[in-house]
């Protein structure tokens, strides 16, 4: 599993910590832990006082003490948009009445925007630089603009640095100069520590004094003073900025791969990037990825929806190829009945009808639809022999194959069935494959798939129809055969109606896309990565 979606350190934990942890002297577990040397150490790192730190529970300890002490100095959070999810769970959960403002298109901080309602008493103001999702570093001289403003007004400004150390920009040198800014650090990200929960408050004496005021006498165990005092440590910090420079090159190197395929992915200063994409587009490649074990965090906020947060590892080659596999296939099979041809009033009718003509009843179409749900039915002539056997008629395959073929085809002068076909994708949709190598994976005979692609005036690179193989969907053969003829990268897409072709997709590597027609949730049961109500809306996803 490669853990992407919460901005850990993924590698693991780093070679410092685990020789801390291997000779830790548990004998003095029986005490109380002391904070005071940690703040120490912390100060000594900064180059401040140690009555300027309080160490935390983590980082969301330290907003938790921000927002309870702006309750009782009865004030509102300013939080622009987008931002850390924690800052409105935890102003809520300590009655804090909340100002959001939007953010700009680009889903950048709009600090213009944020100006206004600073200039009020009894605000305090939330930033996030390297901000938390979007990656984007905050000018060092519009926070200082705002920090100006607010002093002017009383009101205190929290920048949460969290992400700092891959940014390598920092306020913390103007803490001398405002009386009214607070910086939150942690030890989660770039020190790998998340698992220990250590984290710090920064800002004037004063200040920090009322934040003490608030905090547990005891908030951190030993082990997790212990770690984080290692932390501080020269040689911890020299493999923290050697880690931060790989992760920030490997960032920006992925960044460029993904904006060279036409994503759209803001500048990022942390360990992780956000990639905007369609609704439709970011379930795609979160479900894609999930399949192949990587997480990534994908977003429903109003504000970013459509949006995937990565994580960035050293490494990423493994994280790019399957990125790039749920973005841009070099291969599309596309499934023909459902799909590129309504197929309702031919073999949806074909299957009823025989069913009418060699047992007791017609079968409606939910029933039709629920025995396919359950699987192994890409053949029509098989389902229509298992709805006859429902009504306890046991009827001999070639029989049932000779009337359902009949009906379909005509026969004696009657019209048959076939003629009641339309094809479904649209001139711009027949365009949209026509940029692409695909092909058609179907259960039809050969005849009838090549008469189903001159219908919808298609031209594929290949046709696998039940001529061509030993086995039908479920089975993968037929995509697999195409993936091995046509696919240079093993790029595949893999759309169908059908819980048979969302298991042969899946069965061949393939990205999984479901066409729904009202059966959605049985696809996505079935494993499709992102369902459609139909092939013209194919483009969203390329």
């Amino acid at each position: 599993m490669l853990k992407l979606d919460f901005n850990e350190r993924c590698e693991g934990t780093p070679y410092w910590a685990t020789e801390v942890i291997s000779t830790l002297d548990l004998s003095s577990l029986w005490r109380y832990p002391d904070r005071q040397p940690l703040e120490q150490k912390i100060a000594s790192r900064f180059g401040i006082d140690a009555a300027q730190v309080l160490a935390t529970n983590g980082g969301d300890e330290g907003i938790d003490l921000v927002l309870r002490l702006a309750r009782r100095e009865r004030r509102n959070m300013l939080l622009p948009l987008p931002a850390f999810s924690m800052y409105r769970v935890t102003a809520a959960r300590n009655d804090v009445p909340v100002i959001t403002v939007d953010g700009l298109p680009d889903r950048r901080i709009d600090i213009n925007a944020i100006t206004k309602p600073l200039q009020a008493t009894g605000q305090l103001l939330a930033l996030t630089s390297p901000n938390n999702p979007t990656g984007e570093v905050l000018a060092r001289e519009k926070v200082r603009q705002l920090l100006l403003q607010a002093r002017a007004f009383g009101n205190p400004v929290l920048m949460d640095e969290a992400y700092a150390e891959f940014s390598g920009e920092s306020v913390l040198d103007l803490l001398a100069e405002f009386d009214n800014l607070i910086v939150l650090r942690s030890f989660s990200k770039a020190f790998g520590l998340a698992g220990l929960r250590v984290g710090c408050l920064i800002a004037n004496e004063k200040l920090i004094a009322r934040l003490r005021a608030l905090a547990p006498p005891f908030n951190l165990s030993t082990p997790s003073l212990v770690l984080a005092q290692a932390a501080c440590s020269s040689s911890a910090q020299a493999e923290m900025q050697s880690y931060c420079r790989a992760v920030s090159e490997s960032r920006d190197a992925l960044r460029a791969e993904l904006l060279a395929l036409g994503i759209t992915v803001l500048p990022s200063g942390g360990n992780f990037l956000l990639l905007q994409l369609a609704p439709a587009r970011a379930e795609l490649v979160a479900s894609f990825l999930a399949r192949q074990g990587i997480s990534v965090r994908r977003f429903t906020e109003a504000e970013l929806i459509g949006c995937l947060r990565i994580t960035i590892p050293v490494d990423a080659s493994r994280l790019k190829q399957q990125l790039v596999t749920a973005l841009q296939p070099d291969l599309l099979c596309l499934d023909m009945d459902g799909v590129l041809v309504d197929t309702r009033a031919s073999y949806d009718a074909c299957v009823q009808q025989t069913v009418v003509a060699l047992g007791d009843r017609e079968p409606s179409l939910t029933e039709l639809q629920a025995l396919r749900n359950s699987g192994g039915f890409n053949d029509d002539w098989a389902l229509s022999q298992a709805l006859l056997k429902q009504q306890n008629i046991n009827t001999d395959y070639d029989r049932v194959v000779s009337v359902f073929q009949a009906l379909y085809l005509g026969s004696k002068g009657t019209p048959g069935l076939c003629q009641r076909e339309t094809a479904i994708a649209s001139a711009d949709t027949r365009a949209v494959f026509s940029r692409f190598t695909y092909a058609i994976v179907t259960g039809r005979p050969r005849p009838e798939a090549e008469n189903g692609v001159t219908l919808c005036n298609l031209q594929p690179n290949k046709i696998v129809s039940r001529d061509d193989v030993s086995a039908l969907k479920p089975n993968p053969e037929g995509i697999l055969a195409c993936k091995a003829a046509l696919s240079r990268s093993g790029r595949v897409w893999m759309v169908g109606d059908s819980v048979d072709d969302i298991r042969a997709a899946i069965d061949a590597g393939a990205v999984a896309i479901g066409i729904g027609r009202g059966n959605a949730d049985a696809l996505r049961a079935a494993g499709a990565d992102t369902v459609l109500d139909s092939i013209n809306e194919l483009e969203s996803l390329l």
